[in-house]
């Protein structure tokens, strides 16, 4: 399993930047477990060090809840399933996703997991490389954005350079800080670290439905 590493970012100081961190943290532990558990042969039992690793992470993300991060929903998602079920219900169809996320290692386990819902994605690191991904005419049918971007642009600012490219285009916001959720953007579909794979389905079906992007 890849381990983030982070460069310098626009997080929020103190508390709420220390929560954000820890979000990413464990999101890639939980993406790169649920890859692991989902490829492991259906016959065969998950071995015992991968179970005690999917409890031990399900703990940390409720003691993450317990944290102090300022205004907004609970950060994690619930404990996960002993064994995720099959996920051949959701079909990307091929659809193009630019997923926006400065963490190395993250990136990569969030691309993998779109991949596995059946999109084909583009990752990048910041706020710039995407837009030069739009401005090229690729082909684009959501945008997926951590909101704390380093650089001098945060996802909300791309969001918004990015609809004046394309507008209508179908947008999903994630962030490990609740308080950068809780205002909202208008016609975005928001995501709170650390999800699983089913709430990252979730919240792609809900950008996609017809007239979310309008607001």
């Amino acid at each position: 399993m890849t381990p983030p590493s982070r460069p310098p970012t626009t997080a929020a100081p103190g508390g709420a930047g220390l929560v954000h961190d820890l979000a990413n943290l464990l999101l890639a532990a939980r993406l790169n477990l649920e890859t692991l558990a989902a490829e492991w042969p259906d016959a065969a039992p998950l071995p015992a060090p991968l179970d005690a690793a999917r409890a031990a992470l399900d703990e940390a993300c409720r003691l993450l809840d317990r944290l102090p991060q300022g205004p907004g929903t609970a950060l994690s998602s619930g404990p996960s399933a002993p064994r995720p079920a099959p996920q051949p219900a959701h079909d990307g169809a091929g659809r193009s996703i630019l997923l926006v996320e400065d963490l190395l290692g993250l990136r990569r386990a969030a691309a993998r997991m779109l991949e596995r819902l059946g999109y084909r994605v583009a990752a990048v690191a910041g706020a710039a490389e995407a837009l030069a991904v739009l401005d090229r005419g690729g082909a684009v049918d959501l945008l997926f954005t951590d909101m704390h971007l380093a650089g001098a642009m945060d996802g909300a600012a791309l969001v918004a350079a990015a609809r004046q490219r394309r507008p209508g285009l179908a947008v999903v916001c994630t962030s490990g800080d609740g308080g950068a959720l809780a205002d909202g953007l208008p016609g975005a579909a928001l995501l709170a670290k650390p999800y699983s794979t089913a709430e990252l389905a979730e919240a792609l079906d809900t950008a996609f439905a017809p007239g979310a992007a309008a607001g």
